[in-house]
């Protein structure tokens, strides 16, 4: 018993004389001899130095300062190595505070840099309660630097990073000379904004795109992203590009993020993305110029115009996927004869097995030269060029869209060397798949043709979705001779039920003959009545449509023939004194036309066409010698 309490009083005594001893003089423990002994057993080969100095100090009956100061202190680890060539720091030893606060640091000074690979050097100076700088700079790569000027303890922390040199795999961007700058306020609050640019590899970005290739590319893009994280799980990213500004265009872009992790839907990030991008195009001439020998060539009569155009477009992508679009266009062209002024207004929406378009065009000012077509003449078909292939259509997604076209009195003409001053027209349209709803009413104007003249009093096409064709409501004006005749129609289109009526009176009989030719029935030849009786069968029938009955009263009919059994009507057009035009069939659908002229007093030339549905089309030439007696 007396030796185990000898053995535990000289413990006792050993422990307090050690105590005593290092709180006296710590350098009795703390020294190069024992922290040599320490790494070489728990890092052998791993941590060395070129001289290691401890000095302690005596600040007051419990405190203690202890200097550690090393010169090319380095760490070797595997591939890596670290090299400090001086450390600087300051311990001080509470101990009235053991459990607490035993150690604190005061002061720390070192800088060094990797040995693996591209050169990395840093540096830090730290001082407990005043001040924290921590820089890391690569000369190629990125130069890191993290400050405080108050406790280093306290929030927030601010920080600041230069890069250098950022490739974006895969992609024909190149990010340079970035230098972001924020803070911390918590491990899970952070707040950065930088600046930078971005060079483009045109090689890349143009390959097999022959529109892209012709537009002027800048060589490099300035930006500006923020970016702001809410708690360890949530954060925001906002990118501005700096206008890119050239003779053809200014284009202004921005994108906003939102990443949450909390919100993890069948194993994918939930992340929203919310580009915008302003695009204004400078000179219409150059979006001619580069879309030539393209898809999307622009033709006539818009070629020629000139003027400026403004597109803004925001969208939504939920998680990679395209949810919406909205977008604004304003258009404001014009040449010598034509001008456009338009908004358009709309949003794309994207469903799981469909998209839907929505369209709103408001038309300011609508002024189009249309080409020079005879009235007599089947309107032209439009084919596309060779070079364009239609896109087969997407199986996987339907489009449903609705366009809603407006305009106001005045604000579309279409000018036509047959209409004086121009065609006038008030559109009130809803289109969308399933066809059209809504109107369009056409204003007062003159028509002049084939030295006959005519006018449009009113007409109105009323589209319905119940409807095949649309319905027409309107009223002519022509004068003949001393009496003025009005015709009215109404209903389908493609057969309306036409009347006449006549200002001083004439009955049905004498309005079609004084249509024709100037005078009632009864002074009219027997050739010229059978001409007149035809007329009236295929009106009375609904043979003739909108186009039929316009030419009737705008052209000097030489006669008109009418078979009641196969509804085809064929008629003589005096186009001048010695020039005469057969059109056959009908005017809706013209199956032949043949154009006569005297040229001497037995001689006439006779070219037509004449159209199949069956075979090809066949032209005709004919040179004719006839004599009458």
């Amino acid at each position: 018993m007396k030796k185990i309490l000898f053995i535990l009083l000289s413990l006792i005594t050993t422990f307090l004389l050690f105590a005593i001893i290092v709180f006296v003089n710590p350098a009795v423990l703390i020294n190069d001899k024992t922290i040599k002994k320490i790494i070489k057993i728990r890092y052998p080969g791993i941590v060395s130095w070129e001289s290691l100095k401890i000095d302690s100090d005596y600040i007051g009956v419990w405190q203690r300062r202890i200097k550690v100061n090393s010169k090319r202190l380095c760490v070797n680890q595997k591939n890596i190595i670290l090299c400090m060539p001086e450390v600087k720091s300051e311990f001080y030893l509470f101990l009235n505070k053991f459990g607490k606060s035993l150690i604190k640091l005061r002061y720390l000074s070192f800088y060094g840099h990797f040995k693996n690979g591209s050169k990395i050097s840093f540096k830090v100076n730290c001082e407990y309660q005043k001040q924290c700088d921590f820089n890391v700079k690569n000369e190629n790569l990125i130069s890191l630097g993290v400050f405080r000027t108050s406790n280093i303890l306290s929030r927030p922390i601010n920080y600041l990073v230069h890069f250098k040199t950022i490739k974006i795999l895969n992609t024909p961007f190149d990010m340079k000379n970035i230098r972001c700058q924020g803070s911390i306020e918590s491990f899970n609050s952070l707040n950065t904004s930088c600046r930078g640019f971005s060079t483009i590899n045109k090689g890349i970005f143009v390959e097999n795109k022959k529109i892209l290739k012709r537009i002027p590319l800048p060589n490099q893009v300035e930006f500006n992203v923020e970016l702001l994280l809410k708690k360890l799980s949530h954060m925001f990213v906002d990118i501005k590009i700096k206008p890119i500004k050239t003779n053809d265009y200014i284009l202004n872009a921005s994108i906003k993020s939102d990443f949450n992790i909390n919100k993890i839907k069948n194993k994918k990030l939930l992340s929203l993305f919310k580009p915008q991008l302003e695009l204004k195009i400078l000179r219409f001439e150059s979006i001619i110029n580069y879309t030539k020998g393209t898809p999307f060539e622009i033709y006539a009569p818009f070629h020629l115009l000139k003027g400026q155009i403004n597109i803004k477009m925001n969208a939504l992508l939920k998680s990679k996927k395209l949810d919406g679009v909205q977008f604004l266009l304003m258009c404001d062209l014009k040449d010598e004869f034509q001008k456009i002024k338009l908004i358009s207004n709309g949003n794309f929406e994207s469903y799981k097995d469909s998209w839907l378009v929505n369209v709103d065009l408001d038309i300011k000012n609508l002024v189009l030269q249309l080409p020079p077509i005879d009235p007599l003449i089947e309107l032209p078909h439009f084919t596309p060029p060779s070079h364009i292939k239609r896109k087969s259509k997407d199986k996987d997604k339907r489009i449903y869209f609705r366009v809603n076209v407006k305009g106001q009195k005045k604000s579309v003409k279409l000018y036509h060397k047959i209409a004086n001053p121009y065609l006038s027209l008030i559109p009130n349209l809803t289109i969308n798949n399933k066809g059209m709803n809504g109107s369009i009413s056409f204003e007062s104007t003159q028509f002049k043709y084939l030295n006959r003249t005519s006018y449009l009093e009113k007409l109105k096409l009323k589209w319905d979705k119940n409807l095949m064709e649309p319905l027409i409501s309107g009223r002519f004006k022509i004068k003949q001779s001393e009496y003025t005749i009005y015709i009215n129609i109404e209903g389908d289109i493609a057969k309306p039920q036409i009347s006449f009526e006549s200002d001083p009176y004439l009955n049905h009989e004498d309005i079609i003959a004084v249509l024709l030719y100037g005078h009632p029935i009864n002074e009219l030849s027997v050739s010229e009545v059978e001409s007149s009786s035809d007329l009236q069968a295929a009106v009375t029938n609904r043979t003739i449509g909108l186009l039929g009955v316009w030419i009737f009263a705008s052209t000097p009919i030489q006669s008109v023939y009418y078979d009641p059994i196969s509804q085809d009507y064929s008629a003589t057009v005096k186009i001048s004194k010695d020039s005469f035009l057969e059109i056959g069939t009908d005017w809706e659908k013209t199956r032949s036309v043949t154009l006569k002229k005297w040229i001497s007093k037995h001689w006439k030339v006779m070219v037509g066409l004449e159209e199949y549905e069956e075979k090809d089309d066949v032209g005709q030439f004919f040179l004719q010698w006839e004599k009458r007696y």
